[in-house]
This record gives C-alpha cells, sequence and structure tokens, in this order.
C-alpha cells in the first residue's frame, strides 16, 4: 500500500485542482482503506464517512467496486474499534469540510509499525485488481 500512496495522493491533488468530486469521493475511500489497513482506523473512519457523504450529496451511482470497497473497509473498521469510537469518527467525518478530508489525506504517511498483520488484513494485490472495472 504505502508504494502507491505518492500516486493516489497526486490524483486527489489533481481531482481537487480540476474539481471532479466523483474522483475526489473515490480517492477519499482508497485513502480511508490505506489509513485503516496501516493501523489508523479512526482516520479512517473519518475519511470513509466523508466518502460516502459526498457520493450521496452529489447523487453519484456508487460502482460495484466501490461499494465493495467501502463495505470491506468499514468492516475492519468495525473488527478495531468499540461502537462508540465508530459512531464518533463517522459522525466528525461526516462534518468534514471536503477540503479538510482532502488534508488529512494528504497528510498520509504509511506506518508500517501500526499495520495490521498481514494473515489479518484483506489482500491488498487481490483487492485492487477487483476494483478494475471489466
Amino acid at each position: 500500500m504505502g508504494d502507491g500512496v505518492p500516486m493516489l495522493k497526486q490524483s486527489l491533488q489533481i481531482s481537487r485542482e480540476f474539481g471532479d468530486v466523483g474522483v475526489i469521493a473515490d480517492d477519499l475511500s482508497r485513502f480511508a482503506r490505506a489509513f485503516t489497513v496501516e493501523g489508523s482506523p479512526v482516520g479512517g473512519t473519518r475519511l470513509l464517512a466523508r466518502s460516502t457523504a459526498l457520493q450521496h450529496d452529489i447523487g453519484v451511482n456508487v460502482r460495484p467496486y466501490v461499494a465493495k470497497r467501502n463495505e470491506t473497509t468499514l468492516s475492519i473498521l468495525r473488527s478495531r474499534l468499540d461502537e462508540a469510537s465508530l459512531a464518533a469518527g463517522w459522525e466528525n467525518g461526516q462534518a468534514l469540510t471536503v477540503d479538510e478530508a482532502i488534508e488529512l489525506a494528504l497528510d498520509f504517511e504509511p506506518a508500517r509499525s501500526n499495520r495490521i498483520p498481514s494473515r489479518s488484513r484483506p489482500n491488498l494485490k487481490i483487492a485492487v485488481e477487483q476494483e478494475i472495472p471489466g
């Protein structure tokens, strides 16, 4: 995951520059997954909440691979956070402005020491390949 972070940051910056809100929502979802897998579930919760709220706000039809990624991320979050922490993070994330969420995402740096052990996390290569629409 760490190797793709610079490209994901670049994508988010370009999407912001062009005002492509649909891609911003997708990128925030990807960052939510990265935060979650890399050991920052509260940040992951906040970004996933903002991403889904943004998708709802703009009325986008969520593609199946995005919905699957979000469901998997939420499942991981539920296993890492108690119900109150998840609810508080979700509420906080929905209250973020898009710019605040983007800044949170752009500040992300993978912390290897906090990673979910590989046997406990989904295979990211497979998850990424499954996201590619066919």
